[in-house]
């Protein structure tokens, strides 16, 4: 499988109004909650995972379909702003909706984020609840149509502190 798991595995059925979502992350935790977090939600998603840059781009070029991308910052090759940058200057990926979903608070993080052209900078949360919070409000958004990139004011999305 080219060291992708599939959360579509765990599914029954697979249904044609399933939107596909490649998460990229290459810590196996965060990997387990983003699905653990759509199953609880019964989110409508085909969750598939890339730990690198180099799977993400053979990803890219091998399956159709994609929906949205979310890209952690910190990983091994290249990191997730080094890719953002390169997927938006190649024509046919410049348009796939990517979130940066990482730890990262750093503001010079957020500024190339959004300068890069991210459809949002999610910080991720440590406590289940805030996780699934998080999730949910990111999949609000109908990613199967063409979303504005938000203004830099609604531009982050950080609810790892809140209280639920």
């Amino acid at each position: 499988m080219c060291g992708f798991m599939n959360t579509s595995i765990l599914q029954t059925t697979v249904k044609e109004d399933v939107m596909k979502v490649l998460l990229v992350d290459d810590d196996v935790d965060d990997l387990q909650a983003f699905a653990a977090a759509i199953e609880f939600l019964k989110l409508p998603v085909e969750l598939i995972y890339a730990r690198d840059s180099k799977q993400l781009f053979y990803y890219l070029e091998t399956e159709a379909d994609l929906k949205l991308v979310l890209l952690d910052i910190n990983m091994p090759l290249k990191n997730g702003l080094e890719c953002l940058k390169e997927l938006k200057s190649i024509d046919r990926f410049k348009d796939i909706p990517i979130i940066i979903f990482t730890v990262s608070v750093r503001q010079k993080d957020i500024d190339t984020a959004y300068e890069y052209k991210a459809h949002y900078y999610v910080v991720k949360p440590y406590a289940r609840e805030n996780f699934y919070q998080t999730v949910k409000k990111v999949f609000k958004v109908d990613w199967t149509r063409t979303q504005p990139i938000p203004p830099k004011d609604d531009f982050v999305i950080n609810m790892a502190y809140l209280k639920f």
